[in-house]
């Protein structure tokens, strides 16, 4: 974590670890692998996911974006389900990944950032250059500011 950030001030952080090109070294599923177990008792929805590639055949990328998009709160999954899809991309170039302790209250897709702000954990690809991740916990944000080599606060309406 930068200096300069103090994660307990705001709800949001952003992992900035890039790569020489100036892309983000991240995939989701290594920022989901940071993620405490308690986010196994969330249900995650994935809404404007926009990939790059997968990791192994068999996944239609196309198909997949067309689902975060067109159901009302995007492709809603457990969070067995989201770990499997995650490790089977490797690049998120955007995306919005809400996790939910209700399945029936998901936002829709498209959400303004003071309603994903209601959310336990929202995660944004931004770019294919760095990860915003809002968290209520603030246990999570220093968890995962350990975790990363380049992160600071953001802003909920970064989100």
């Amino acid at each position: 974590m930068t200096a300069s950030a103090n994660t307990s001030e705001s709800s949001v952080i952003r992992i900035d670890d890039k790569q020489s090109d100036g892309r983000s070294i991240l995939n989701l599923a290594q920022v989901l692998e940071m993620l405490p177990p308690s986010a196994a008792a969330l249900v995650w929805a994935v809404q404007d996911l926009s990939v790059s590639g997968v990791s192994r055949p068999g996944l239609d990328v196309h198909e997949l974006e067309a689902q975060t998009k067109r159901a009302p709160s995007g492709l809603v999954l457990s969070w067995v389900d989201l770990l499997a899809l995650a490790r089977r991309l490797t690049q998120v170039q955007e995306g919005v990944i809400i996790g939910s302790q209700d399945r029936d209250h998901m936002p829709p897709v498209g959400a303004e950032s003071a309603v994903l702000a209601n959310y336990p954990v929202v995660l944004e690809a931004v770019d294919s250059s760095y990860w915003l991740v809002h968290a209520v916990d603030p246990n999570l944000r220093l968890l995962l500011a350990k975790a990363f080599a380049n992160v600071r606060a953001a802003s909920v309406s970064d989100l």
